[in-house]
């Protein structure tokens, strides 16, 4: 089940939960918050580097959050 989640907590961080998922509102591409590498969305809006554990969003307004327990880890 989707349920979607505010991007960032009331402090300002962005919001950490198992399972959770980013889906870019430009690209229309579904990206883990945890993936096993660095991967970004097509348009480069969402960039997760797993490297230095950095996840960098150019423009927020243009990114949902959601947790999806159904969906598979990649």
């Amino acid at each position: 089940m989707k349920r979607i989640v505010p991007l960032k907590t009331p402090t300002g961080e962005y919001t950490l939960e198992p399972n959770l998922w980013y889906r870019c509102l430009r690209c229309d591409q579904t990206i883990a918050m945890w993936p096993k590498r660095s991967t970004n969305c097509k348009c480069r809006n969402i960039e997760i580097d797993v490297g230095y554990g950095r996840l960098d969003i150019r423009e927020e307004k243009f990114v949902e959050a959601f947790v999806d327990d159904e969906m598979p880890h990649r």
